[in-house]
């Protein structure tokens, strides 16, 4: 449900039977319920889509681990762990397909994506697995690699720094240019566009169940 509402499930009360003398009590936690209160269609459920998801997850111990990652981060409270935590997931799910290190990666019109120096840029980074799982999408909504880029290069910067405001520190100038675009994209919009648009994409990746064959993971 955490991945069908986008929002983590939360305990409100806790009822306590005494089977013995037939007798109950309720507890209700005082902190309040701060996720999705919408309901049904409004909160983005179909019961369809649901009921399949939980007949993937019981047959996959791997996409149950998945979802139970994704179901964490929307806990997560700080907005620079959540893009560490999200992109492990897609890191998790890539990683996951067993892609080749040689795969050349080609943009949506067949074009080479190359590095500034004009040389084809291949599969072997994490970056380029992660492109070549989302391309198994096929969907509009599927990211461009610049936006890749920009997604690990602010995970490394909290990874490796503690902050996305560290990106500087970053060693590899290419990183430390991509963290720059990432956080002037940020600015410009006014809000935290970046992380709206990783969460959007691992949700959509999570629930293309059909992306990963349960009986091989």
């Amino acid at each position: 449900l955490s991945v069908t509402r986008d929002s983590k499930g939360k305990v409100f009360d806790i009822v306590v039977v005494n089977h013995h003398k037939k007798e109950s009590h309720i507890f209700s936690i005082r902190e309040p319920y701060l996720g999705n209160l919408l309901t049904g269609s409004f909160a983005g459920e179909h019961s369809s889509t649901i009921l399949d998801i939980t007949n993937k997850l019981r047959q996959s111990p791997f996409l149950r681990f998945a979802y139970s990652l994704y179901g964490e981060t929307l806990l997560e409270k700080s907005s620079d762990f959540k893009i560490l935590r999200f992109w492990q997931i897609l890191e998790l799910l890539s990683d996951s397909k067993n892609f080749p290190d040689d795969t050349p990666l080609v943009r949506a019109d067949g074009t080479q994506i190359c590095d500034a120096a004009g040389h084809a840029i291949r599969s072997k980074s994490s970056p380029g697995k992660v492109y070549l799982l989302l391309g198994l999408m096929n969907s509009t909504s599927n990211p461009n690699w610049e936006d890749i880029n920009i997604w690990f290069a602010l995970r490394t910067s909290v990874a490796h720094h503690g902050s996305t405001k560290n990106y500087q520190q970053l060693s590899r100038p290419d990183v430390v240019k991509w963290a720059a675009l990432g956080i002037q994209k940020n600015h410009t919009a006014g809000h935290n566009v970046v992380l709206m648009e990783l969460q959007r994409t691992v949700n959509d990746v999570l629930k293309r169940t059909d992306l990963f064959n349960p009986l091989t993971l």
